[in-house]
């Protein structure tokens, strides 16, 4: 399984195997790729310290025959930082 992950705070964003993310007033919008005949799981969380983190899957990408990319949309309050965690599995 691989896992990228990604903190977003504020405005800066440190990130790994993710094409990008835009944060607006409310919401993230987050770019990635994916490969063919893989499933894709990006998940959200408040916490990422193990083993008190709670991941959250919030879009599922399901194993197509083709490259493809996407964007999420991920709607946020004035809560605490967020991170992010991008799970491919063959």
């Amino acid at each position: 399984m691989l896992i990228n992950e990604f903190l977003l705070l504020g405005a800066v964003l440190f990130a790994i195997g993710v094409y990008g993310v835009i944060a607006r007033k409310n919401a993230v919008l987050v770019h990635f790729d994916t490969q063919a005949f893989r499933q894709y799981e990006l998940k959200f969380s408040t916490n990422s310290a193990a083993p008190r983190a709670r991941w959250t899957t919030i879009y599922t990408v399901e194993a197509f025959p083709f490259d493809d990319h996407f964007i999420v949309y991920h709607e946020m309050t004035n809560g605490p930082a967020g991170f992010y965690r991008l799970e491919a599995t063959p």
